[in-house]
């Protein structure tokens, strides 16, 4: 029988920038490659996007809305489904018990 595999050695993600609403961030040789973006026409709207490395384009995979009054709130599979329905920051960084 042969000895289990080995775990694969963890990815190094690097920030190119000190701001985490305009940075990308990604490994080495950009297996691993991320875009998170505010936008000054969408002031209040921070995309976070995904290179596709099969496709060779940007995908959107979540948002995440900050207007001035109203409690922030993401979604998720924006690309996907551009109906996904908007989740309360509150609710989806709930504490439990068992998690955080």
């Amino acid at each position: 029988m042969p000895p289990p595999k080995k775990v694969d050695p963890p990815h190094k993600m690097v920030l190119s920038t000190n701001s985490l609403r305009n940075t990308t961030i990604a490994v080495d040789d950009d297996a691993l490659y991320y875009e998170i973006v505010t936008r000054f026409w969408h002031p209040h709207l921070t995309k976070i996007r995904k290179l596709d490395i099969d496709t060779a384009e940007m995908v959107t995979v979540a948002e995440l809305e900050r207007e001035p009054g109203r409690e922030p709130r993401l979604r998720f599979g924006v690309n996907n489904d551009p109906e996904a329905p908007w989740i309360d920051a509150r609710e989806w960084l709930k504490r439990t018990p068992e998690k955080v």
